[in-house]
């Protein structure tokens, strides 16, 4: 924790870590599927990560802590475009398809979490960050190859979409009739919300 406390940025030197653990559980990979494409190769793997975390910091006068974390899902890792020579592949593209499952609890002063509704607020600002940054469309994306090996890294970077998907609402059920009419019935002007990611269209 001293190493830790040395990192900290300024305004976070009065945050002093007095615990901190990842624990002795390792992260668990598989099934993996690896699948083939023009551009390169696909593994698709289960990641799961049950952890006895125990990490504590002393905030002022009181403590906060994380223990026991729940961390699952189905990660992308692409290799592409494949290469004659050395690196082998010219980038490399990971991601999960869907949201991860996160589950953790709080300890110390933190533990008000716990009372219902603000714990589900918390997780959703968490799962809010990971889909912003690793969920599809979101990646890391790390060029290896060179543009003389023909790799374009703007393309690592910002890769050409699959495919197009297009949502068409069917039907709706018991929907409520919230628009007042002076003559008639009152009626429905209904919307869906559309979850990508990180995005809501």
């Amino acid at each position: 924790t001293p190493i830790l406390q040395e990192a900290m940025p300024k305004p976070a030197k009065n945050i002093c870590f007095t615990q901190f653990s990842l624990g002795s559980k390792t992260p668990k990979l598989g099934p993996i599927k690896v699948t083939d494409n023009p551009r390169g190769l696909a593994l698709n793997l289960r990641v799961e990560f049950e952890s006895d975390v125990k990490i504590e910091m002393q905030v002022g006068p009181g403590k906060l802590g994380v223990k026991d974390l729940l961390f699952s899902g189905q990660l992308v890792v692409r290799m592409e475009p494949l290469l004659d020579e050395v690196p082998v592949v010219g980038g490399i593209l990971v991601y999960f398809l869907d949201p991860p499952k996160l589950d953790f609890d709080l300890t110390g002063a933190a533990n008000v979490a716990d009372i219902p509704g603000l714990r589900g607020t918390i997780h959703r600002v968490i799962d809010q960050q990971i889909a912003n940054f690793l969920v599809l469309p979101n990646q890391i994306s790390v060029p290896l190859g060179t543009e003389e090996q023909g790799v374009d890294p703007s393309l690592i970077k910002l890769p050409r979409p699959l495919g197009l998907l297009k949502v068409s609402v069917k039907s709706a059920k018991g929907l409520r009739a919230a628009d007042i009419n002076l003559i008639g019935k009152n009626t429905s002007d209904p919307y869906v919300i559309v979850s990508v990611a990180g995005e809501k269209f």
